[in-house]
């Protein structure tokens, strides 16, 4: 069974081309994109541009992501540069590698002076990185060239780029859900 890694992998830009082995049950590079194809006609275009960008690492559907984030946020009365940061900030988090810096993804740290292995204390072992509300408005501030506190940001911003990246992640899932199921689908068939 081919996973939904290997499906966007064969499609991503920065894929190493190599000749498919004809045969049966392989997938070729023309069926993955049919596959993304057909579930992008079926509603979930969102979704396999997050996909793309995240496990691909597409540029190209990065930056229609944040157009349209930008766009639907503009639409909701928001001013453009803010709107642009947010969107940014938006799909950085959801398509970001999200590592932790101290433990680099591990969740693991070596402690020089005990000599052992540790939980990272920083991301509690999970290697994931969780921005808090100070690194949101310290980016925010950036992306924006303007001063904006953490109190400024949680009050204006921060529900409306919870929205963002709750809205996304559920696209994410949803296309993630539908590739799995076309894939299955498709096993059936060669099977």
């Amino acid at each position: 069974m081919v996973s939904i890694e290997r499906l966007l992998s064969l499609i991503s830009p920065k894929a190493i081309s190599i000749e498919p082995i004809a045969g049966k049950g392989l997938f070729s590079t023309e069926d993955a994109a049919g596959l993304l194809g057909q579930v992008q006609h079926l509603g979930y275009a969102v979704g396999i541009r997050v996909l793309e960008a995240k496990i691909g690492g597409n540029s190209g559907s990065k930056l229609l992501l944040i157009g349209a984030v930008t766009d639907s946020l503009i639409s909701a009365g928001m001013a453009p540069t803010a709107s642009r940061a947010i969107a940014e900030i938006a799909v950085s988090d959801v398509c970001g590698t999200g590592k932790c810096e101290k433990c680099h993804g591990t969740g693991e740290s070596y402690s020089m002076r005990y000599n052992r292995i540790f939980k990272c204390g920083r991301c509690q072992g999970t290697g994931d990185h969780f921005p808090k509300m100070r690194d949101y408005a310290t980016w925010f501030a950036l992306l924006t060239k303007s001063s904006c506190s953490t109190e400024d940001f949680r009050n204006l911003y921060y529900d409306r780029l919870m929205d963002a990246i709750d809205t996304l992640s559920r696209e994410e899932g949803e296309a993630a859900r539908q590739c799995r199921k076309m894939l299955n689908l498709t096993e059936q068939e060669v099977a």
